[in-house]
């Protein structure tokens, strides 16, 4: 991100330790040095006067300042379990997300007490409002609504002074459809990107209406980690800076547990969510052609020989899937207003599909269990955040809640005996693995054991039951030895590997049956360089 000023990049980079943080390079430099204090920093953004940086880490909004000998340790101004975004105003204000489910809140700079200013409206099915931007009168600002229905998504005006009353704000309409995030420039153009071009259009900030039609400011532009937010940001004074997309190809790379990347599978390509069928010889894997709006199908590769096979067809996006305990069906969720829920398809016969469950809003499966009769799957709900739901695939094939709390639960794993579902939960201020019995009515109440330690994400069981691994904070792969029965019982965990994914909030992975091999879809050398690139005079680039 470009200071306001044009004169430093702060972005975040990996030492060679491994550790992220936020490193800051003046353009004039040939080298950048990282900021002490800003460990695990997430969607750092630059004060007005370019002197501080604000970020998320460890479930903390922050500060810190970038002036040497002077900044001392990062002050820490609010909680912020899962910060998505923020923006600090001229007048001393900063507005944020706090986390990926819910409105965004106000603060000072100097610290005190978050304060709601915007609200999810209900009646669009929001779940998230991020990435706000103020515009230069420091009281209104510019923001993402992420709707349960893609076509709901928009960017918004809100008021740093406003109630979050959906009866009495100045939301009449949106601003923009879609869901890229925004930079307003001074020349009064409003940047955003629009498939992997980035755009800009006029915007008057004091009446807060677009003019004119959108013109192309760069071709093939990185969007961020998360499909929200984008690689490039302007200054007030016209320097633009952006990083290159070097497309969606990912490679599936098995590793053994010690971590030796093993090259008998080496399979390139826009691949993400692979999921090994039941015997391991197989992988059905999402294949995307764009990530915003996601659009793909579901393909199979044979592990050993053979081409790789496409399963669906459908327009929009087919992601997740999920194997039968047979490896004859595969189940996946589909993103293509209206087509939102849940499918199936004989992985012998693709024109087989058949709808199990139809929804409003987008469904993700996460798995199916040994026995056949259910569907674990995620949906997120404005209230609740996301949620975890059985889909019985028998009888009036109901959902049920399996996990339903005040948090964000999701990437649930059914047990081997079925009897308990591996999670995340971000309860603690930060996501850990948890593990609860199956059924218990998917309350809050319910008996639950922590299985993490320092954070964790993506739990997956061994065949057997003897061991649940999940991805650390800083990416590795962690294993944990349980015993499973009428009662559960888990050891300490320890690190196996670093996979060293250039994204490591993308990384997804499966495992062999024998819990000795790992398949992972990581970033691949021909997308680990994204040159950044910077113009001094981003006006040039465009004919008004």
């Amino acid at each position: 991100m470009i200071s306001p000023d044009g004169s430093r990049l702060a972005f975040i980079g990996v030492d060679d330790n491994g550790q992220s943080q936020i490193w800051v390079r003046p353009l004039g430099a040939v080298a950048a040095r990282p900021l002490a204090g800003t460990a695990n920093a997430m969607y750092p953004f630059w004060s007005p006067d370019s002197r501080n940086l604000a970020f998320f880490a460890d479930g903390k909004l922050k500060t810190v300042s970038i002036q040497r000998g002077q900044g001392g340790a990062p002050k820490t101004l609010c909680d912020s379990p899962d910060g998505h975004g923020g923006s600090w105003g001229s007048r001393g204000i900063i507005v944020f997300a706090a986390d990926g489910t819910g409105g965004l809140s106000r603060i000072p700079a100097a610290g005190g007490d978050p304060v709601p200013v915007t609200a999810l409206d209900p009646s669009r099915q929001e779940v998230s409002h991020q990435q706000p931007e103020f515009l230069p009168d420091g009281r209104h600002f510019l923001y993402v609504a992420i709707s349960n229905r893609t076509d709901n998504n928009g960017i918004f005006v809100g008021d740093s002074n406003a109630k979050p009353d959906h009866k009495d704000d100045e939301r009449i309409s949106r601003l923009l459809a879609g869901s890229s995030h925004v930079a307003y420039a001074s020349s009064g153009h409003l940047l955003f990107l629009q498939d992997d071009n980035l755009m800009a259009q006029a915007l008057d900030a004091q009446k807060l209406m677009l003019s004119g039609q959108p013109v192309v400011v760069a071709n093939r532009v990185a969007h961020g980690a998360n499909s929200h937010t984008s690689d490039y940001s302007v200054s007030t004074n016209s320097v633009l800076v952006w990083r290159s997309l070097s497309g969606l190809t990912r490679q599936l790379t098995w590793f053994d547990r010690g971590g030796k990347q093993i090259a008998d599978l080496d399979a390139h390509g826009p691949y993400f969510n692979p999921a090994l069928s039941p015997e391991g010889e197989r992988v059905a894997v999402s294949k995307l052609d764009a990530l915003l709006p996601p659009t793909g199908n579901i393909w199979l590769n044979k592990l050993l020989s053979g081409p790789e096979t496409r399963l669906t067809s459908g327009s929009g996006a087919q992601l997740f899937p999920v194997w039968s305990p047979d490896g004859r069906w595969i189940v996946f969720g589909k993103a293509a207003p209206p087509g939102y829920g849940l499918y199936r398809v004989d992985v012998l016969h693709p024109d087989t599909e058949e709808q199990l469950l139809k929804s409003d809003v987008f469904s993700v499966p996460m798995d199916w269990s040994r026995d056949g009769r259910f569907v674990l799957f995620a949906q997120v709900d404005a209230k609740t955040k996301w949620d975890l739901w059985i889909l019985p695939l028998a009888g009036d094939r109901k959902p049920v809640a399996a996990v339903r709390t005040d948090f964000n639960d999701g990437d649930g794993q059914f047990s081997p005996d079925g009897r308990w579902i591996a999670y995340w939960s971000d309860e603690s201020g930060r996501w850990e693995v948890y593990v609860r019995p199956f059924p218990d009515g998917g309350v809050s109440t319910a008996r639950k054991w922590q299985v993490s330690i320092n954070g964790g994400t993506w739990p997956r069981w061994r065949r057997d039951g003897k061991e649940l691994f999940f991805k650390a904070p800083d990416g590795k792969i962690m294993a944990v030895p349980v015993k499973l029965g009428a009662e559960f019982a888990a050891g300490t965990p320890t690190a196996l590997f670093d996979p060293h994914d250039i994204e490591p909030d993308n990384l997804t992975y499966d495992i062999r049956p024998d819990g000795q091999r790992f398949l992972i879809s990581r970033l691949s050398d021909e997308g680990a360089v994204r040159p950044i690139n910077v113009s001094m005079n981003w006006r040039t680039m465009i004919k008004r």
